[in-house]
């Protein structure tokens, strides 16, 4: 489709809202994975739980699955947050991240190829 998808309207919207909607859903299992590794960090640990902050967090993080996911999303958007940041528009983070988010597949897939 290129960048100017004039004579394919339709086609670019289409498939530009079903990555819209792919990303939304991957994002609910993400925060929803982190959730369930919360719950079973917890329970399978829940004699050191709570006792103190260290103990807490070394719990928490002696989970690999759990710990992998939260390095992996922490780095991305960390990097989105110091990247908008280096160029002074960190604005745009409270403004249109969400809408940057479920439409940063069809960037990559449409536009790019």
């Amino acid at each position: 489709m290129g960048n100017r998808p004039q004579g394919s309207e339709f086609t670019y919207t289409a498939t530009a809202v079903f990555f819209a909607l792919l990303m939304g859903y991957m994002l609910f299992c993400s925060v929803w994975l982190t959730i369930k590794g919360i719950q079973a960090t917890v329970a399978a640990t829940s004699e050191k739980f709570g006792q103190s902050f260290i103990e807490t967090v070394s719990s928490i993080a002696s989970n690999p699955i759990f710990r992998e996911l939260v390095i992996s999303t922490a780095a991305t958007f960390g990097l989105y947050l110091i990247s908008s940041l280096l160029f002074f528009d960190f604005m745009h983070m409270f403004t249109s991240f969400m809408q940057y988010l479920l439409f940063s597949p069809s960037y990559v897939n449409i536009l790019y190829f």
